[in-house]
C-alpha cells in the first residue's frame, strides 16, 4: 500500500472532479503500454524532487525517504509523473511535492484524497477527519471481548 500522486504539465482543471477525469485520461494515455520519453518540465521536476529527497542506496528506505519504487524517472511518461510514495512519510511529503510542482507550473492530483494539490488545509483536514472517523468506526464494529 502506498500514497499516490499524479503530476502533469498542462492547464490546471477547474475543479477536483474535472481533475479526476483528466488524471484518468493521463493514466490511460501515458501509463498503459510502453510509455513515452519524459518531457523537459517533468525531467526538471524529477530532478528537483531527487535533490530534495535523494533516491540513492544511502537514503532509500530511510525514515525520511518517500520513494517506494526508485528510480523516480522510471515513473515518468511524456508530460506526466506517477508518484507512488511510502505511506506515512510519503503522505507528509505530498504537501511539499505539490507546492514544488505548483512552483514549476505543474498540476498535482492526489489519487488517495481525490483532490488537486496544493489544497487548503481546511479541505485536507476535513478529509482526514472523515477518513479517521471511518477507520475508528470499523474498529468499533469488531467485538473485542475475550
Amino acid at each position: 500500500m502506498g500514497y499516490q500522486l499524479l503530476v502533469w504539465d498542462g492547464p490546471r482543471p477547474e475543479d477536483d472532479a474535472t481533475a479526476g477525469i483528466v488524471c484518468g485520461e493521463m493514466m490511460r494515455q501515458y501509463f498503459v503500454g510502453a510509455g513515452f520519453e519524459p518531457t523537459p518540465p517533468i525531467r526538471a521536476f524529477v530532478e528537483a524532487l531527487t535533490d530534495r529527497w535523494p533516491e540513492d542506496q544511502e537514503h532509500f528506505g530511510s525514515d525520511d525517504s518517500p520513494w517506494k519504487f526508485p528510480p523516480l524517472l522510471d515513473e515518468a511518461s511524456g508530460p506526466a509523473l506517477f508518484l507512488n510514495l511510502r505511506f506515512g512519510v510519503g503522505e507528509r511529503a505530498a504537501f511539499v511535492m505539490a507546492e514544488m510542482a505548483a512552483d514549476q507550473g505543474l498540476v498535482t492530483f492526489d489519487l488517495y484524497m481525490r483532490i488537486m494539490r496544493p489544497a487548503p488545509a481546511e479541505i485536507t483536514d476535513q478529509i482526514y477527519r472523515r477518513w479517521w472517523a471511518d477507520v475508528f468506526a470499523k474498529i468499533d464494529m469488531h467485538d473485542h471481548s475475550p
